[in-house]
């Protein structure tokens, strides 16, 4: 075909040319970047790579960006494998761009009589659905391996949805996209064919071989999933989100952990509440943070050291100052709630309670910086409030963990 033409150079690939294609393992996307650089100018970019760059946790939208000095990007991923494609059945894929610019001339070069494009702005969601798929094939390949039966790998797979849907919320993205080409579909098509490499390669591992065989093949094979496993699982732990599948696929994989324990989470996974406070009073970026708060110990000393600070100095000027403190931590936690409010617009996952929680924080605010004497009145009991609360969850979990024979729950109870 004339009109396909093989180089190495990277200056005649990108010189002149309107769209550029990334199609590369994830691992040299960083290098590519570098050679790129003196050569972009007004191109248009579409990442078709999937994962998470390893050490940094970047997503590789945030890669070009970072290196290239362009917004021009866009991505695109989907239920597409290379060897359907050229049978021009119908295919389709999620388009995801801030830019209107680089969608219109992406649907001009891509979009035809059998490939649809489906176009949204949830950009850093549509990454972590094209790469998240690669991990949770794994798993699904190893049940192939430990001979499920087909009822064992649908229901392997809805509760996959469940936990891309949580790992989108805790990146603040529409939650939505689980439900698009990049997320349901492309989860369908990478964890039930042996097309897959990440599936073919889980599969190995469920009839638990032995750890040459495991390196061999992985030296052989590019295994997108293998190595985005060990990303999406360190850049969650930062974030300080639990996702059960994430963590137990990191076990097996890396640690040699059992494959066969993969049977029995699917019975007895925990239903952590997550984002609680979310639930209760709406707000994407605040949940997190007050979660962040909730879930930790160190709240509770925090309260027990200023409930004492309290007691020992009585001084109303100590009692006063930290209505201040509280005062500007509610309206600046209004401030971020209306910013995420308004950023949600903009991506299209608009959510009324954001602002509703923002200016009800903002007032709360003004009112504890203006009535410093009347609120310092009830700070003892807010901080002895917190520290029940919080004992009161220790005390929940020390009863969970003596229902599941584990030796911490005396210390736990204890605690509480």
């Amino acid at each position: 075909d004339d009109t396909v033409k093989i180089t190495t150079s990277v200056r005649e690939c990108v010189q002149n040319k309107d769209l550029l294609i990334i199609a590369i393992p994830a691992a040299f996307v960083t290098d590519l970047c570098m050679e790129l650089q003196p050569y972009i100018k007004n191109n248009h970019i579409i990442i078709a790579t999937k994962g998470i760059e390893q050490g940094t946790g970047l997503f590789r939208n945030e890669i070009l960006m970072k290196h290239l000095n362009t917004e021009n990007i866009a991505v695109i991923s989907g239920p597409t494998f290379a060897t359907d494609l050229i049978t021009r059945m119908p295919a389709g894929l999620s388009l995801a761009s801030h830019s209107p610019e680089t969608i219109l001339v992406v649907r001009q070069a891509l979009q035809n009589n059998y490939i649809r494009l489906r176009e949204t702005t949830d950009v850093v969601g549509v990454e972590i659905c094209g790469s998240i798929k690669n991990v949770i094939a794994l798993a699904a390949g190893m049940l192939e391996g430990l001979k499920a039966n087909e009822s064992t790998k649908a229901m392997f797979i809805a509760e996959a949805m469940h936990d891309m849907e949580a790992i989108l919320y805790a990146f603040e993205c529409n939650k939505r996209t689980v439900l698009s080409y990049s997320g349901i579909g492309d989860l369908l098509l990478t964890c039930t064919s042996t097309k897959s490499r990440n599936y073919t390669f889980g599969k190995l591992i469920g009839k638990n071989p032995g750890k040459a065989k495991i390196e061999d093949y992985l030296s052989n094979t590019t295994v997108e999933g293998y190595y985005t496993l060990e990303s999406i699982y360190n850049l969650l732990k930062d974030k300080e989100v639990s996702i059960p599948i994430i963590d137990l696929i990191y076990e097996i994989v890396v640690r040699g952990k059992n494959p066969e324990l993969l049977l029995a989470f699917l019975i007895y996974k925990k239903k952590k509440k997550k984002y609680v406070i979310m639930y209760i009073i709406g707000g994407n970026k605040m949940s997190s943070i007050i979660n962040k708060l909730f879930k930790s110990s160190i709240i509770s000393s925090i309260a027990l050291i200023a409930f004492g600070i309290l007691l020992i100095l009585q001084s109303e000027a100590t009692i006063i100052t930290i209505s201040y403190v509280i005062g500007g931590l509610l309206i600046a936690l209004g401030v971020i709630a209306g910013l995420s409010f308004f950023k949600n617009i903009k991506e299209r996952s608009k959510n009324d309670l954001d602002i509703v929680y923002g200016i009800v924080c903002v007032i709360l605010g003004v009112i504890v910086i203006q009535n410093p004497e009347a609120i310092a009145s009830i700070i003892p009991f807010v901080l002895g409030l917190v520290i029940i609360i919080n004992s009161a969850t220790k005390l929940q979990y020390s009863f969970e963990l003596y229902k599941e024979k584990n030796s911490l729950w005396l210390s736990t109870l204890v605690l509480s």
